[in-house]
Parts: structure tokens; sequence; C-alpha cells
């Protein structure tokens, strides 16, 4: 437009085209009217050719930048639009802002795609670089995509490759972190619920939360979850927390155990762990690192219950167990019937063959220097399953790195009534000879 001037306009453009006589700056300046009178409004275009700044207004006399537009207008309405009616499905028109025209990747571009295939809301804006996708995406949908043009969710970030994924980073400003101090979170609520007050404040979130003092060597920092329920989940009251050494606390923010638990309420169970498939399993107690070659000795537990000074229940990593006060089984009349008295039992009792015996690997290799394959005293379960079938039983097992589907068990319980039996018949035989 520089070349623009009062001398080169053609006479047939008098009535809509006034040279500005007011300027003093060198240079021609124009305004296009938007009246039907003629008259010079500072509404209108306003071209600013040969001045210093070579700026365009509209809807300003003076505009401050190259492209100055400024309107009043009424909520709602648009001051300007870029249209292309010639594109069709799968194309897109674009602004381009950057260095020069001839430096592509120095150039962003703020562009709309046209989508027709399946709906017009499939059609979104986007931000990028020219000669590349858009990087940001809005859809007409309202849902935002970062590295997709077809976000699944309200917003959806790709980016990344097999390895290391999207990456999205939450940081805080502050200088001097010290114990405390969040990092950076993320909350959840229902703003629009129409009750208010506690209805719209934050339910749950999770944040980071620093553990101590940074430092250029340290830079301890928990995950806290917090959900609410009457009250702000941003509080510094967690339900569960991830500590710098990678524990986790219910219940607790410091959880001194890879896995810690704490609940105050009386008379609730605080964990319940259910399998509600048709071959049920629950928990898995494992010392990864023995093997039945390993000295599993009475250091290893892989189950304690104890109080604040005594230890009442343990089972060891040999597989034995041990109980302050004995153990119980359930034996109330009430869930009871057909109650006979039991049958001789002395002759069967004789007929066991009580063994010594040393445990092995599955090819009978020795498990020498272990508590595992020290001598031994028991039964056979193969013998008594011949004598009483009642107390063996077949179940899967693990011996030794080698699965058993048919593997025996021996329920030792299950003799002492059988012993009590036998020795009231000894004892009555006893009787028997002192009383001839």
């Amino acid at each position: 437009m520089a070349s623009l001037t009062g001398e080169t306009i053609a006479s047939s453009y008098d009535l809509i085209v006034k040279r500005h006589e007011t300027y003093s700056q060198t240079g021609t300046n124009i305004e296009l009217m938007t009246d039907s009178s003629g008259a010079t409004a500072a509404t209108g275009l306003y071209l600013e050719s040969g001045a210093t700044t070579s700026n365009i207004g509209m809807g300003v006399a003076a505009p401050g930048v190259p492209l100055d537009v400024q309107y009043d207008v009424s909520d709602g309405s648009r001051i300007a639009r870029f249209l292309n009616g010639e594109l069709t499905n799968d194309e897109s028109v674009s602004i381009a802002v950057g260095r020069h025209p001839s430096d592509n990747y120095n150039m962003g571009i703020l562009g709309f795609k046209f989508l027709t295939a399946n709906s017009d809301q499939d059609s979104y804006i986007g931000l990028g670089l020219e000669n590349n996708e858009f990087i940001l995406n809005v859809t007409g949908h309202g849902k935002v995509g970062m590295g997709t043009v077809t976000p699944v969710s309200a917003l959806e970030i790709q980016a990344g490759n097999s390895t290391t994924g999207a990456i999205l980073t939450l940081g805080t400003q502050e200088t001097t972190v010290v114990a405390n101090d969040v990092l950076g979170r993320i909350n959840f609520y229902a703003p629009k619920e129409t009750d208010g007050t506690d209805a719209i404040a934050t339910a749950a979130s999770i944040s980071a939360v620093a553990q101590d003092t940074f430092t250029a060597a340290a830079n301890s920092t928990a995950l806290h979850f917090q959900t609410g329920d009457s009250e702000d989940a941003t509080g510094t009251t967690a339900s569960m927390v991830i500590d710098q050494d990678g524990n986790i606390g219910i219940g607790t923010t410091s959880p001194n155990r890879a896995f810690h638990v704490e609940h105050g309420t009386d008379n609730t169970v605080i964990a319940r762990f259910a399998n509600t498939s048709s071959e049920p399993k629950c928990i898995l107690l494992e010392h990864p690192n023995k093997d039945s070659a390993s000295d599993n000795t009475a250091d290893d537990e892989f189950f304690e219950c104890k109080d604040d000074d005594t230890v009442h229940f343990v089972i060891y990593g040999d597989g034995d167990w041990s109980t302050k006060d004995g153990s119980e089984v359930a034996s109330d009349r009430r869930i009871k019937k057909n109650i006979t008295d039991a049958t001789s039992k002395l002759d069967d009792i004789n007929k066991i063959q009580v063994r010594n015996f040393n445990f092995c690997n599955n090819d009978g290799s020795d498990l020498a220097n272990t508590t595992l394959g020290k001598k031994r005293i028991g039964f056979i379960a193969q013998e008594l399953e011949e004598i009483f079938p009642s107390v063996v039983h077949e179940k899967p097992h693990l011996w030794a790195g080698k699965d058993y589907d048919d593997f025996k068990r021996v329920s030792s319980g299950a003799l002492v009534p059988m012993l009590v039996k036998a020795i009231q018949e000894l004892s009555a035989k006893v009787t028997a000879l002192e009383n001839a």
C-alpha cells in the first residue's frame, strides 16, 4: 500500500476514498468511508501509507500496531471472519504468523480442518507449525487433543514413543521448597452442583508434597491421594500416601513399612481380600530369594501377629508355626449331629508306622545343610492312608520347584481323638487286669 497515493487514486473513487488533511506525518494517509455521506469517519478502514509505521487500522484512526482492529460490539458478536468457501472434506485453511514467508519451520499457524465424513463436529481448529500437523486441536465436540486430532476425552495427550509415552509436567514456582510445600496437584470437583457449599468443594485430589527442604542433593517428595466427605479434599490429611522411599500408607501419612495401614474405628475390619472366582486363591506370602536349598531359619518369617510387646502367632520361613497359647478347632455341640461313640481305634493305632526321615528334592537328592533337610519324625501319607484314609488329602502343591496336582497331606490334628480313644481302651484293659 505504500505506492497508493492521493495522486494515483482514480477520480471514480472520490466518493469512497478521501485524503485525510489533518495528519502531518510524511506520506499519504487514506480512509475508506463507511457512511453514505462521504464524510471522514474514523470507524472505517484507515491505511497509514508511507509513514514510519505503515500500520493498518480497522475501527481506529491511529493504529498502534501493523494491524489494529478495534470495535465496540455486543457480547457474542464477531469482529472478524476468515472464510474459504472452496474448502472440501479433509481440507484446511490457516493463518500464519512467523519469521519470514520462506522460513516455514519458524512460522506458527492457526488453522481450521474441515471434516464432513461423519459430522460437522468432527471438524477442528488447531495450532501448529507450517509444514506440520496441528499440535494442539479443539474439536467441535469441545474436546482438546495434543498430538491427536481425535481426542477421546475432554483432554487427550499423545506424545513420546513406545518407551516413554506422553508426559504431563506440573511444577511450582517456589524458589525455596520446604517440607509440606505442594509441588503440583490435580483436583476433582463438581462446580455446577446446585446445593453449593461442600457440594462444590474439591472432592478429591492427587498432590505431590515435599517431605523435607529441597537441596542440591535432595528432593524428597511424597504423593498424597486425598478424598473428601464433608470437607475440602486439599488439606494435609491424606487417604493414601506413597512416600519418598516407595512405602505406601493408608490411614497414615508416615508409613514405616512397604505397606502400612492404620484405622482407628472400634470393631471395624481394616482389610478385606476377596476372590470371587470359582477356584479362589487369596493371599500369597513369598520369599522369592529363598528356595528349598536355602537355609530358611527361624529368622525368616512369613506371617506374624503381635501387640505392643508380645508375638502371639508366627509362621516361620521353614513352614513351622508357633502360638502363645495353642490352637483351637470348631467343636460346639450346636453345630454337630449324628453324635455316637467312636469305634475301637487301638488296633488301628498299632498299625501306624512311625518313621524317621529327611525331606529331599524331587529327584531324590539331599537337602543337606538346611533346616528343611534335617532329620524328622512322622508319618508317610501313603502308609497312613491305608489305615485312616479320612486324615489324608490331596491338593495342588509346589515343592522344590515342581508343581504337583496330587500332593498328599496329613491332617495330624485328626489323629488326636483317635489316640485318646486308643488310650481309653488301654486304660480299660489295665483296669481289668488290676481288678482280675
